[in-house]
């Protein structure tokens, strides 16, 4: 599977949050944005190849999400990043997916 299949606009399910991957460059480093509505600075932005999936990493480090990070599995079946939002504010981790954006 091609790092690419994830190259779209992604809304998070739970809340107006969205990330904007427009590119991945041959090194897994993402050209991205995110936004919870508005932008947020995103610190680390990578995608890697494990078996039959992609694994999404972003860190967050913004006054509003100091060292927030996602850890994101792409489920090519049903179209769908699915896994962890660390929120570093509050200091938990919650479960979260993110559908694409039509």
């Amino acid at each position: 599977m091609s790092l690419d299949r994830i190259v779209g606009q992604w809304t998070r399910s739970d809340t107006p949050a969205r990330i904007e991957i427009r590119s991945v460059r041959d090194d897994g480093r993402l050209d991205a944005s995110y936004y919870n509505p508005h932008s947020i600075h995103i610190e680390t932005a990578a995608a890697k190849k494990e078996r039959d999936y992609v694994r999404v990493y972003l860190k967050l480090q913004d006054p509003s999400e100091p060292g927030s990070t996602y850890r994101l599995n792409y489920d090519p079946a049903l179209d769908v990043m699915r896994g962890d939002y660390y929120d570093g504010v509050a200091r938990q981790k919650n479960e979260v997916a993110f559908a694409r954006s039509k």
